[in-house]
C-alpha cells in the first residue's frame, strides 16, 4: 500500500490512523473512503453504523496488513496543489461574510483553514496569496489554529490553484456557487 497522489497523502494523513496492527481510515462522506481505496489491496470501504442520539454513520476501510506501510508525511508530498485540495475540502470552510462598505450590506467571499500549524504552514504558504498571521483559536472542543483568506480576489486565486480532480465535486458546487454569488455582490 503506497500512496500515489497528493490527495490521496492528504487523505491518510488526516483521515487515517493506527488500529492494532491495521491502518484504518474513515469518514462520513464515502468519497474520501473511496478516493483511498485503491491503495488498500483484498480489502473494500465499509459502512460503519453507530448508534446513539446525534452519531452519524461513517465509512471506513483497513489494511489487510500493514506490517510495510508507513503513513505519509508532509516531507513525502510533490502534488501540493492536489493534497492542497483535500486538505481544504477536508478542514476548510468556503462562505460569504458579512460586510459594509459606505453603510450597504455586503457578502464577501472569504477562506478560512484549520489545523496544525506545520500543516496549514505547508499547505498554505503555496498559496497564491499575501501572507497571513495563524490565528490560534480555543474552542469548547479544544484547541486548533486556522488561516484566514478574507479578500474575494485572493480566495479566488486560492480556488483555482486548487482546482484539479480529484475532487469532492459536491463541495465544489457549492464553492462556485458562493463564488459566483459574492461576484454577483461585488458588482
Amino acid at each position: 500500500m503506497d500512496s500515489n497522489t497528493g490527495y490521496q497523502q492528504a487523505i491518510l494523513l488526516l483521515l487515517g490512523y493506527w488500529q492494532e496492527k491495521r491502518y484504518l481510515v474513515r469518514c462520513v462522506e464515502k468519497h474520501y473512503i473511496d478516493a483511498v481505496a485503491p491503495l488498500f489491496e483484498r480489502t473494500r470501504p465499509f459502512l460503519q453504523h453507530r448508534t446513539g442520539e446525534g452519531k452519524k454513520d461513517y465509512w471506513c476501510i483497513k489494511s489487510s496488513a500493514a506490517e510495510n506501510f508507513t503513513p505519509p508525511t508532509l516531507a513525502d508530498v510533490d502534488d501540493w496543489p492536489a493534497f492542497s485540495r483535500a486538505v481544504v475540502e477536508l478542514q476548510g470552510l468556503v462562505d460569504l461574510r458579512k460586510t459594509s462598505s459606505r453603510g450597504v450590506p455586503q457578502r464577501r467571499l472569504r477562506l478560512r483553514i484549520y489545523g496544525k500549524p506545520d500543516l496549514l504552514e505547508a499547505v498554505c504558504s503555496r498559496f497564491p496569496a499575501k501572507p497571513k498571521k495563524m490565528q490560534f483559536i480555543r474552542t469548547n472542543n479544544g484547541e486548533t489554529n486556522a488561516f484566514f483568506y478574507q479578500s474575494p480576489a485572493e480566495v479566488c486565486e486560492i480556488l483555482d490553484y486548487l482546482d484539479g480532480e480529484p475532487r469532492n465535486e459536491a463541495i465544489w458546487m457549492k464553492w462556485n456557487e458562493l463564488r459566483e454569488g459574492s461576484s454577483k455582490h461585488e458588482r
